[in-house]
């Protein structure tokens, strides 16, 4: 998703929970030129959205919001019935030209909604 030689990326696989039950998967590729840090970081103790937030400045994102039914893993991971509505995530940041993050973010469809408040 990166496109980027191997051995130059972090690949990370998350579950973050909420009040002690699964609430989000995540699957992030990080690109170490522009990330070294990350090498060493504490993911465990800081998300690696929060800690590249804080670190890595960025200067482009994209973002698709799709929706998927749960296969067999994500089902069993999130603590819901296989095929149950999931909202996905997907987010592609760059540093200037250069890919720095790839990030998938997999919702129970039941706990994600999409909020927007506009003025003109």
């Amino acid at each position: 998703h990166l496109n980027i030689s191997a051995g130059e990326v972090l690949a990370l696989g998350c579950t973050h929970f909420v009040d002690g039950k699964p609430y989000c998967l995540e699957d992030r590729i990080i690109n170490l030129r522009q990330a070294p840090d990350a090498r060493s970081a504490a993911f465990d103790e800081e998300p690696p959205s929060s800690w590249l937030f804080g670190h890595v400045p960025w200067s482009d994102a994209h973002h698709r919001i799709s929706a998927i039914n749960a296969d067999v893993d994500a089902a069993q991971a999130l603590g819901i019935r296989q095929d149950s509505a999931c909202m996905v995530v997907e987010r592609w940041t760059w540093r200037v030209e250069e890919k720095l993050t790839y990030v998938r973010m997999i919702y129970p469809g039941s706990s994600f909604a999409i909020e927007a408040q506009f003025h003109s």
